[in-house]
């Protein structure tokens, strides 16, 4: 996919790629100078390189980053840890350079595929941290919480600034001919790749 200004965002299917440990935190590995293996939950891309990079998804949420301003990009791995840590917050003011909240027009976000609300039960302690998020959350009394990732970065995002261009509104779990699932699968399952990099239009 490309975007206006002097870079444009690039992705297709490389032979190799650059990948990290990732942690479920928020900490994002400048793509010029990572080696590969480095601890952490998303590229950024500063400048254009030869390099293409990418981060592992079972169920998490997949979310590329492009800022027409600055012309630096980013790819991000979202699970709730990551997103209650503050990933996307952390990429939006890479991406930017500075602080974007309650800014508009910031950055463009992409959404992939991620487990969705109609499978994701969760613990009341990890409800707890998305309570301010509005109809992220559905509650049964049976069953307790059910989460639904992408209502809580489209959130995020829109806070930081960023508009959505768009999103694959699809479950992993639901979807076994399409998508790997931790949740259907357990350990002993493959992964979905968000893979890219930042060439010169």
């Amino acid at each position: 996919m490309g975007h206006g200004g002097e870079n444009r965002w690039e992705a297709e299917i490389p032979a190799s790629f650059l990948r990290l440990r990732q942690v479920h935190g928020k900490r994002l590995v400048e793509v010029a100078s990572g080696l590969g293996q480095e601890e952490g939950d998303g590229w950024l891309f500063s400048r254009p390189v030869a390099v293409w990079a990418a981060v592992g998804i079972a169920d998490c949420l997949p979310v590329a980053l492009f800022s027409r301003e600055t012309g630096r990009a980013a790819i991000v791995h979202c699970g709730y840890r990551g997103l209650a840590a503050g990933i996307l917050e952390s990429g939006a003011e890479e991406l930017c350079q500075g602080p974007t909240f309650g800014k508009t027009g910031s950055f463009l976000a992409w959404l992939g595929p991620c487990i969705g609300p109609c499978c994701y039960q969760v613990q009341e302690d990890v409800a707890s941290s998305f309570m301010d998020v509005p109809a992220a959350l559905a509650s049964h009394p049976d069953s307790g919480w059910w989460l639904d990732l992408r209502r809580v970065a489209r959130s995020r995002i829109a806070a930081y600034g960023g508009e959505i261009a768009g999103i694959v509104d699809e479950c992993t779990r639901c979807h076994p001919k399409l998508y790997h699932s931790y949740r259907r699968a357990g350990a002993v399952i493959g992964r979905q790749f968000l893979i890219g990099r930042l060439v010169r239009k």
